[in-house]
Order: C-alpha cells, then sequence, then structure tokens
C-alpha cells in the first residue's frame, strides 16, 4: 500500500506487480493504493512538485486507468479503482486510490 507511486518507471513497476503475482496462486488477491490528482487536482500536483523537491523518494502522480492498468489478467473487485474513502461511503474523497484484484 502506498509504495507504487514511489516507483516512477511505470515499466519497472509493471514487472515488480507481474513477478509478484506471478509467484502467489490462483485466487490470491493484490490490494494495492496509489497517489493521484483526481479529486484535488492541481493542489495536490503543487504538493507532489514540494515533496520531489525535499522529500525522500520521489512521487509519481498516475490516473486512475494507469492504476487499473497494473491490475491487467486480474479480476478488479467493486468498488474498482476508486478514492480510497469510497471504500466507506461517508468518507470524503481523497486523492489516494485504491483497488483489490483477484488472480483468477
Amino acid at each position: 500500500m502506498g509504495i507504487l507511486h514511489h516507483i516512477t518507471d511505470t515499466a519497472q513497476a509493471t514487472a515488480i506487480l507481474r513477478d509478484l503475482m506471478a509467484a502467489v496462486p490462483s485466487g490470491s488477491y493484490l490490494a494495492l493504493s496509489h497517489a493521484t490528482n483526481v479529486v484535488h487536482g492541481a493542489a495536490s500536483d503543487d504538493v507532489v512538485k514540494q515533496w520531489n523537491e525535499v522529500g525522500g523518494e520521489p512521487i509519481l502522480l498516475r490516473s486512475p486507468d494507469e492504476i487499473a492498468e497494473f491490475c491487467r489478467g486480474l479480476d478488479i473487485i467493486d468498488p474498482g479503482v476508486v478514492s480510497v474513502a469510497r471504500w466507506h461511503a461517508d468518507d470524503p474523497e481523497v486523492d489516494e486510490f485504491g483497488v483489490v484484484a483477484r488472480k483468477p
């Protein structure tokens, strides 16, 4: 959770997940969360820019479609790739999206 946005090379992040899922049996689940700018737009962009200037590991924001691509070949569980707050309907949305997917 909250690791993939620190792997700024998308091909490398995808390869890590492919290797991980290849090592687990059918019926296993992948749960991940990833920073986006879908909810707060430029405000999230500004925070990430500041983080990348003074923080530790850089952050790369990805879109929900890019996050879903990490689940290629897996069955995404409802409610899909959404703000993690949507897993609990009363929480306000945040720019951290999550997904749970099952290996067929």
